[in-house]
């Protein structure tokens, strides 16, 4: 079995993958769907997202490209992250995504994610 790991970024599934040739040899794709967005700001950012409103930096998108550019469903495997992001915010108060931080973000286990959330005191945010 033939398993080929796609780049999560467009430009380099554009420009770097011949899908039709592929197609004969690989039996599988992995897209994963973590780390597509970039902490490139210094806000606040979800390293997984599976949807977007207004961009092409999410998991749904990506396997609109890759499919787009060839590659069969029956072979995609999408991977998922067992990790989470830790920010230090530069205000507290402000805690929505896009949030202001003091510097790049801490890989946490998903461990550590777990009794995080086990702690309570969270509040569920969406982007819009």
């Amino acid at each position: 079995v033939l398993v080929l790991r796609l780049s999560p970024e467009p430009f380099h599934l554009v420009k770097g993958y011949e899908f039709k040739m592929l197609n004969k040899f690989v039996d599988y794709f992995t897209l994963p769907s973590y780390n597509i967005t970039r902490d490139t700001t210094n806000l606040t950012y979800h390293h997984s997202r599976l949807m977007g409103v207004s961009d092409i930096q999410n998991t749904d998108a990506l396997i609109d490209v890759v499919v787009g550019l060839g590659a069969p469903v029956h072979k995609l495997v999408m991977t998922v992250p067992a990790f989470g992001n830790t920010f230090n915010l530069m205000d507290p108060e402000r805690n929505l995504p896009g949030s202001a931080v003091t510097g790049p973000p801490t890989t946490i286990t998903y461990q550590q994610v777990c009794q995080l959330l086990s702690r309570g005191n969270w509040t569920l945010e969406r982007e819009e």
